[in-house]
């Protein structure tokens, strides 16, 4: 998968912050073949949620009031999943949080910078989070007299609220090569199954792609990407099942075939496992979701 850079540009040097709002997504059957990254720090804020967000190597499913936090020059890639999802962008320059004292650069916001840092990308349930979110959200909409200075503080607050309870992991130099060589190890079979998802993929096929035993890559495959083979590719199917009953008229056969599942019920059974209802109210769900 390609990772291509992306060149945020600012209004305002001297005020490095931009917020794209009320962003939409829409029913696609293409998949994501292009991952972008930047030096910003970005924050996803779903005021609905349905949406599939690629960080790294993990693929996350957002919910309504969930928060994605992309960390600094983290590969990252954005689609639709269900319903009508909505959000707000968030992009942050580290010159608008650098200008503190060297202590808080030197000790915080330098291992973010070097990649060394990485907060959870998925939080959900953090009250405190999602607070200073929507504060901060609410002065840059109002932008009453001196909002400049209420931004940047709550934004030195929502880093101090990451540092305290979303801390993933603090990588060392050689812990991040690892963790990349481990990615590119198990990319090849990531292509294959993004480009062969409509057929039956053994095993066999997929270690041998990646020129590794079937056990060790089992283990490497759900190392990173925090999933079995079966249930990544579960996902994969589903996720596109989806899509084609949202923007075809298939039938419910014609779709499960056109994802992979020679057996309808078994598609069935794996749809309501994932989206919670069945693949026949999934049209109508979604009907009732955009009135």
């Amino acid at each position: 998968m390609e990772n291509l850079y992306d060149a945020i540009s600012f209004s305002s040097e001297g005020f490095p912050i931009k917020i794209l709002w009320d962003m939409r997504l829409e029913p696609d059957i293409r998949d994501i073949s292009v991952n972008t990254w930047h030096e910003q720090f970005e924050l996803l804020y779903f005021v609905r949620g349905g949406a599939y967000v690629e960080c790294g190597f993990r693929r996350f499913a957002t919910e309504d009031g969930d928060i994605i936090i992309i960390n600094p020059c983290e590969a990252h890639a954005l689609c639709y999943r269900c319903g009508a999802p909505r959000y707000h962008c968030i992009m942050i320059d580290p010159a608008l949080y650098t200008s503190g004292a060297d202590l808080i650069v030197k000790q915080y916001i330098e291992p973010m910078s070097k990649r060394r840092l990485h907060f959870n990308n998925l939080i959900r349930g953090n009250a405190g989070v999602r607070s200073i979110v929507e504060e901060l959200l609410r002065e840059c909409s109002e932008k009453r007299s001196a909002y400049e200075i209420a931004v940047q503080g709550h934004i030195m607050l929502l880093l101090s609220e990451l540092f305290r309870g979303e801390l993933r992991a603090v990588y060392s130099e050689d812990e991040i090569i690892r963790l990349r060589r481990g990615y590119e190890q198990i990319a090849p079979a990531l292509r294959l199954i993004s480009e062969n998802y409509t057929r039956e993929l053994p095993l066999g096929e997929l270690a041998a792609a990646c020129m590794l035993d079937k056990s060790y890559f089992c283990r490497k495959f759900k190392s990173i990407t925090l999933k079995t083979v079966v249930e990544y590719i579960n996902e994969y199917r589903i996720a596109k099942a989806e899509a084609l009953l949202l923007t075809t008229n298939l039938s419910i056969s014609q779709v499960a075939s056109a994802v992979g599942y020679s057996d309808g019920n078994y598609f069935s059974r794996c749809y309501r496992k994932l989206r919670g209802i069945a693949p026949s109210k999934t049209r109508l769900e979604n009907k009732i979701y955009n009135i």
